[in-house]
This record gives structure tokens, sequence and C-alpha cells, in this order.
């Protein structure tokens, strides 16, 4: 305990407290900007496969449509 400031209560150095915390810090920059790097396409792609499916919908119920009045 004698590296410790005489202000710092807990067993562990604080040298070491330090270098954990950045590497926490750093780790959390990190991991978010993974998730946002692969969120980000993620989004976008199924926006694009909403606007799929309902331009599909649309143009089988057309079809259905037109069988049926072709039908009736």
């Amino acid at each position: 305990m004698s590296s410790n400031p005489s202000w710092w209560p807990y067993r562990i150095s604080f040298d070491l407290v330090v270098k954990k915390s950045g590497f926490l810090v750093a780790g959390l920059i990190v991991g978010a900007n993974i998730v946002s790097y692969y969120w980000q396409p993620m989004k976008s792609y199924e926006r694009d496969l909403e606007a799929g499916k309902i331009a599909l919908l649309k143009k089988y119920k057309s079809i259905h449509e037109e069988r049926f009045a072709a039908n009736n």
C-alpha cells in the first residue's frame, strides 16, 4: 500500500485502477462503434425488405383481382 496515495482507501493500486478504467472505456467505445457499424446497414436492409414486401403484396393482390374479375 505504500505506492498508493494516502487518500486512496482501496487495496488495488491507483495505477492499476487507471489502467483498467482506460481499458474499459476504450473497449466500450470500440464496442459501440462495432455495433453501430453493423447495425446501420441492417437498418437500411430491413427498410428495403419491408418496401419489397409491400410491392410484392400489391403485385399479387392485382393478379388476384384480375383473376377474380376474369372468372366473374
